[in-house]
């Protein structure tokens, strides 16, 4: 969020798809990237507490997320979710995660 991420491999890869795709969608690729990790992040977090014994409180603003993320595929569409799978490629427990969190 705040440090040299354009000179990362990433950030150099994500870069290169401003030669194929038009700015927005860039855009909308690096929102979904990053909500996607936001999502995991808290995904593991639940499990964490879960372990610990903990039942953590639903969060509200976890709709919006889902709602927002479902937007972001859809506008990136097919070519441009293949174009970020090998920043950040879904896996089966990834999904079962996020599922986890609307329960």
């Amino acid at each position: 969020m705040g440090g040299e991420f354009s000179q990362s491999k990433i950030g150099n890869y994500l870069t290169t798809l401003k030669d194929h795709f038009d700015g927005t969608i860039v855009a909308d690729m690096f929102c979904l990237i990053r909500i996607r990790i936001e999502l995991s992040v808290r995904a593991k977090g639940v499990l964490m507490m879960r372990e610990a014994g903990f039942e953590p409180k639903p969060d509200e603003s976890l709709d919006a997320k889902f709602v927002e993320l479902r937007y972001l595929e859809k506008a990136i569409g097919k070519t441009g979710l293949l174009a970020i799978e090998p920043i950040h490629k879904w896996s089966g427990q990834d999904l079962w995660q996020l599922n986890m969190l609307t329960d």
